[in-house]
């Protein structure tokens, strides 16, 4: 080691001894080696919080005054600082804060449009007898009609749907195994795949240059991780591009392979379903965005889950759940509360929901 890289060198770890002796005191006499699950917050992070509770009046962003629009405001400007941050914009990105990245999970497991109706979307049958809560005024069916006329899709009977898939990497965090549970609930095939099954299949597919699926029929997921969990492995992003466009439209179940292997026949014999196929990819980026960088231009995933506090420790209970734009068709959410809906009627099956899907 030369003298200036000495000096260097020696410079760097006197400027992180600082940095650390200023920010986090907590660590002294510490070695905290748990960074993946969460990092440390700063001590003038807290600061930066508290000036901010303490100087502005932030009130609910679905009421109409001023605090109010202030923490709408404020919540529309660190949306799109997020998208920034990850080198997009709101017209390709929308981000859906939720409790953390298993709350994101979650939440798209349970709107994605596991059965595909064929036939459009069933609606539940109209009850003209409604009547309102400590009253005997019966609704007349003319009004009902019009207060009807926006209904939300139920799930379609099974044999009317299309059945869609969810297709996950072995090597995932145990959130994304659960979303499979939710996935069965809706009669999805299920279907994990190993990094060598990957690597198999999309050989498979450029050598016999299939093209892009088409935008209909059932709708299959592909859940991978950015970052492992486990051991820090970084799988190629090359894979969401790939996947959307159909590599994977041969994958099988797990009663279809032999020994964890895929077959070369059960992948021909699959094409003639794949044709009626859509794949999304989910990208689980909570472990990699802690310390690496995410460039949503490079590589455009479907849904994309993070927890904020990996990437900066406080506050605790904040995530992400970023959703493509183009993918919005994708998602049938069910249940609504609080500010998620413009209106709602409690006599009557009727509600309208916001426009914007960050605001359902």
């Amino acid at each position: 080691m030369t003298e200036d890289e000495n000096e260097k060198f020696w410079s760097y770890n006197k400027n992180v001894q600082k940095l650390r002796e200023k920010e986090f005191k907590a660590l002294n006499g510490a070695v905290y080696l748990d960074h993946a699950a969460s990092t440390l917050y700063g001590k003038s992070q807290l600061k930066a919080i508290q000036k901010d509770l303490t100087a502005n009046l932030y009130g609910n962003p679905h009421s109409r005054h001023t605090t109010s629009q202030l923490t709408a405001d404020t919540i529309e400007q660190v949306r799109f600082r997020i998208l920034k941050f990850f080198n997009s914009t709101p017209d390709t990105y929308s981000v859906i804060f939720t409790a953390g990245c298993t709350a994101a999970l979650k939440l798209l497991a349970e709107s994605f449009d596991w059965c595909s109706s064929n036939k459009g979307p069933s609606k539940s049958p109209r009850n003209h007898n409604c009547t309102y809560p400590h009253s005997s005024e019966r609704v007349e069916p003319a009004l009902q009609d019009r207060l009807l006329c926006r209904h939300q899709p139920h799930l379609s009977d099974s044999s009317e749907c299309s059945r869609g898939r969810f297709c996950y990497l072995n090597d995932n965090h145990t959130s994304v195994l659960g979303m499979r549970e939710i996935a069965r609930q809706y009669n999805a095939a299920i279907t994990c795949v190993r990094e060598s099954d990957i690597s198999f299949l999309l050989n498979d597919s450029l050598k016999n240059n299939r093209c892009p699926l088409v935008k209909n029929g059932s709708k299959c997921l592909f859940a991978f991780p950015a970052q492992s969990n486990f051991c820090g492995r970084k799988y190629p992003m090359e894979w969401v591009k790939r996947v959307q466009n159909g590599a994977l439209e041969a994958v099988t179940s797990d009663r279809d392979r032999a020994k964890g292997s895929f077959l070369p026949s059960k992948i021909y014999d699959a094409r003639s379903e794949s044709q009626h196929q859509q794949w999304y990819v989910l990208l689980d980026a909570a472990a990699l965005v802690g310390t690496s960088s995410l460039d949503l231009q490079q590589s455009e995933p479907d849904f994309i889950a993070i927890s904020f506090y990996k990437m900066f420790g406080f506050p605790t209970g904040i995530g992400a759940l970023i959703v493509r734009n183009s993918s919005i068709d994708a998602m049938r959410k069910t249940y609504f509360g609080g500010g998620t809906v413009k209106t709602s009627l409690a006599a009557l099956d009727f509600h309208i929901d916001r426009e914007h899907v960050a605001e359902r």
